[in-house]
């Protein structure tokens, strides 16, 4: 701001305090303003099943039929899901958007009036493919559009755009040949293949990035979609479970067509899908409602190791003993990693906190027979991160700059590694010449297969705990004695350096 210059800004809040019960309108608006509200002096899940029961009632038009039935059975399930009986709800969205279209692109104009959402998740891989079920609007994140007429067999367009003046997207499409695919709701011909290969998303919008593989057939639409992690390492793939109503062309958008899509291949008792429903308006425009859903069943209790999965496939299903000890060096791997990387609940004491880090800094030091292999560096400084701020935490300034120092001096070693080189884990007789590949998320076995890592942020993160750890407003307090110290900003800045 200057001396000629004046910068007003004001902010506004409305308070709606009852509804018309008679009013389709109100009753859609009570679902969607009321879910989540405070009670009992903090904000929670709210149950509004009277209002979704009344909305079914007063809906009289086939619009109104949709937006009731669709934002009702979402609504519920995030209820349900929330009291967890039967299943826990974890993506859950309810989505209204109005077809346009520009030039040859047709688009999704949304309205968050009439929206909302129900996020929960918990960070492990099994739960990344529930993620897509979003299945139109990744496809519009990566293209710009939901389908364009220039999509072609034999094309390769490249698009680049700027999503939300924040992400810079480019995909390359490949328009091919996608041959015969047959799903439970039919067997079609003559499909046409799009991959998508996706980049300059982040953050939370990571899971839209990658290798993506849509299914078109004609007068139906999408009818698979195949979403690549961890360099191909794993695969959620959708199918088209059940339809109703053809149209014109491989992405046809008429009145009265139903799409429903579910994940076929989750695992751990993630079950994922979409139902999209279209209805035209008064306006003669095509609205897309959308009931996506993300949950995960309660399971029977397991109380054995080799009771998961890839341990079951190490003593039942090899073929040979080499395989055997393959997928036994793989479940070690993964054994170790959950060991050191998971979550010690050592928060507010310091001298656990200390001797937690302790050990698993030398369990990975054993790893390399005293030194740390290539692929543990990042493990190894972010524990030594926590262990210099539990040490501060406990009194002993020393002992927490010494460890500062020594993350520092690790997520250095870290950060000297390209992207895509592979990194020895240690011990071949234990890890069986497993490589992590840094950046991808994922190792390489000596087959040449690839499997992801679970606890990506600590094995194979981008180098940013130090500045976070050093600068968050709360969650590191036991590094306010650094904070106070005539040296912060010297760690600070080194910290930042490891940024660029």
């Amino acid at each position: 701001m200057d001396t000629d210059t004046v910068i007003l800004r004001s902010d506004s809040k409305a308070v709606r305090h009852g509804y018309d019960e008679n009013s389709f309108a109100d009753m859609l608006q009570a679902i969607r303003n009321e879910y989540y509200c405070e009670q009992n002096g903090h904000e929670s899940l709210k149950d509004v099943t009277k209002y979704i029961l009344r909305a079914n009632e007063l809906a009289s038009k086939e619009i109104e039929k949709e937006h009731a039935r669709l934002s009702g059975s979402c609504m519920k399930r995030i209820w349900d899901g929330s009291v967890g009986t039967d299943f826990t709800g974890h993506w859950n969205f309810f989505e209204r958007a109005v077809v346009t279209k520009a030039k040859n692109c047709y688009k999704l104009a949304g309205n968050q009036r009439w929206s909302f959402e129900w996020k929960s998740t918990d960070g492990p891989i099994a739960e990344m493919g529930m993620l897509c079920n979003d299945i139109y609007d990744i496809l519009v994140t990566a293209t710009g559009c939901v389908w364009n007429e220039e999509w072609q067999k034999g094309t390769s367009p490249t698009i680049e755009y700027m999503l939300w003046d924040s992400y810079p997207v480019k995909t390359s499409i490949k328009c091919e040949d996608g041959g015969i695919v047959e799903t439970k709701s039919g067997k079609f011909e003559n499909c046409l293949k799009l991959s998508l290969d996706i980049s300059g998303l982040s953050g939370g919008l990571a899971y839209r990035e990658g290798h993506k593989e849509y299914y078109f057939a004609d007068k139906i639409g999408i009818v698979r979609v195949i979403n690549e992690y961890c360099s191909g390492a794993i695969k959620a793939i959708y199918d088209l479970a059940s339809y109703e109503g053809r149209g014109e062309g491989y992405m046809p958008f008429k009145n009265g067509l139903k799409r429903v899509y579910e994940a076929i291949n989750l695992t751990d008792g993630y079950v994922a899908g979409v139902e999209y429903s279209y209805v035209e308006n008064m306006n003669g425009e095509i609205v897309i409602f959308a009931d996506k859903k993300g949950i995960r069943k309660i399971q029977s209790p397991i109380t054995s190791y080799s009771s998961v999965l890839n341990e079951f496939k190490e003593n039942n299903e090899c073929n040979s003993i080499e395989e055997a000890h393959e997928m036994y060096a793989l479940n070690t791997f993964n054994l170790m990693e959950h060991t050191i990387c998971r979550p010690a609940h050592h928060r507010n004491n310091a001298p656990r906190s200390i001797g937690v880090c302790k050990f698993n800094m030398e369990m990975i030091k054993s790893f390399g027979n005293g030194i740390v292999p290539d692929a543990w560096v990042c493990a190894y400084a972010w524990t030594a991160l926590v262990r210099s701020a539990a040490h501060f935490g406990n009194g002993e300034t020393e002992k927490g700059f010494e460890y500062l120092d020594l993350s520092l001096e690790y997520y250095e070693r870290w950060k000297s590694f390209e992207a895509g080189e592979e990194l020895d884990t240690g011990n071949e007789a234990i890890f069986g010449g497993i490589k992590l590949i840094k950046g991808k998320e994922c190792i390489v076995l000596p087959n040449n297969e690839k499997a992801p890592i679970e606890y990506t942020y600590r094995m194979d993160g981008k180098g940013n705990a130090p500045y976070y750890a050093l600068s968050a407003d709360y969650g590191w307090e036991w590094f306010n004695y650094l904070r106070n110290h005539e040296s912060y900003y010297t760690y600070l800045d080194k910290a930042k350096e490891l940024l660029k």
